[in-house]
């Protein structure tokens, strides 16, 4: 048996190996830095450095003063988040309702900002959650 020859792996399973590594060290990095975000468009209306955008219950339950607004790429501070909603046909014309997805008959509730824009309408984000995929492993930030 000493006289058999030794199978050498040829260089293309080095190539697939190394880049089965490579993808699992792509991932780790992405799970320990990365970051999954639950957001909601909606378009703010700011009027003398307050911005007032609306959103939906789901949303507004998961809003607090920590979560990030951005408004014409600019983040803002939020102030408060209200309780009482108001009907989405009150508060936006029949475009911006189309380009949100509503149908006017919702109810959304106001949240409020500080900004530094000039009055007027802009697309805003609102950022609901952050979460890094690690954590789904780790189970931390439960």
């Amino acid at each position: 048996q000493m006289n058999d020859y030794v199978k050498v792996i040829g260089p293309s399973v080095w190539i697939v190996l190394g880049a089965i590594i490579v993808f699992l060290l792509g991932v780790i990095i992405w799970g320990i830095f990365g970051r999954l975000e639950t957001t909601d468009r909606t378009v703010a209306i700011v009027d003398d450095g307050l911005a007032v955008c609306y959103v939906p219950k789901d949303a507004a339950d998961g809003i607090d003063r920590s979560s990030t607004l951005r408004i014409g790429g600019e983040d803002v501070d939020i102030i408060s988040v209200s309780t009482v909603p108001v009907q989405a046909s009150g508060v936006y014309d029949a475009l911006t309702l189309e380009d949100l997805g509503y149908t006017g008959y919702e109810m959304i509730y106001p949240v409020t900002a500080r900004s530094n824009l000039p009055d007027g309408s802009y697309s805003s984000e609102l950022f609901i959650e952050q979460i890094h995929p690690m954590s789904f492993i780790t189970g931390e930030g439960d």
